[in-house]
C-alpha cells in the first residue's frame, strides 16, 4: 500500500460517483483504512456487473456500458502512466480477478480492456 495507490482509489471514487458507496463500505469494513488491493477486488466485481448490465438494450444497459467504457479507459490510462505501484495494483488486483475465459459468466469483459492491459491479461492467462 502506498500513498499513490490510496490516491488512485480516492480519485476513482471522485471520478465515478457510483463507486463512492463501495469505498465508504470498504473503509467502514476495514476500520477506517483504505486497502487498495482489497478495494480493487470490489472494483472488479463492479466492472463485471456493469458489463453484464450493459448487454441489455435498455437505457440502463446503455448507461452501464458507457460507465464501463469510461472506467476501463481511465484504468488503461493510469496503468500506462501511473508508475510501478499502480501497474502492479491494476495487474494483481483487477486484471487477475477478471473472470477467466469460458469458465465464468462475464469473461468476455476481457475483450474491452485497453491494449496495454490486454497484453498483461495475455501473460496472466
Amino acid at each position: 500500500m502506498s500513498e499513490t495507490t490510496i490516491a488512485l482509489v480516492d480519485h476513482l471514487a471522485e471520478r465515478f460517483p457510483r463507486l463512492r458507496p463501495i469505498l465508504e463500505e470498504h473503509v467502514s469494513d476495514n476500520f477506517g483504512a483504505v486497502l487498495p488491493h482489497l478495494f480493487f477486488g470490489d472494483l472488479t466485481r463492479y466492472a463485471v456487473d456493469l458489463f453484464l448490465r450493459s448487454r441489455g438494450g435498455s437505457r440502463e444497459g446503455m448507461e452501464a456500458g458507457k460507465e464501463l467504457r469510461d472506467l476501463l479507459d481511465f484504468l488503461e490510462d493510469v496503468y500506462v502512466r501511473g508508475g510501478d505501484a499502480i501497474e502492479e495494483l491494476i495487474s494483481v488486483s483487477f486484471l487477475e480477478h477478471l473472470p477467466r475465459p469460458n469458465e465464468e459468466v462475464g469473461w468476455d469483459i476481457r475483450s474491452l480492456v485497453g491494449p496495454e492491459m490486454s497484453k498483461q491479461l495475455e501473460m496472466i492467462g
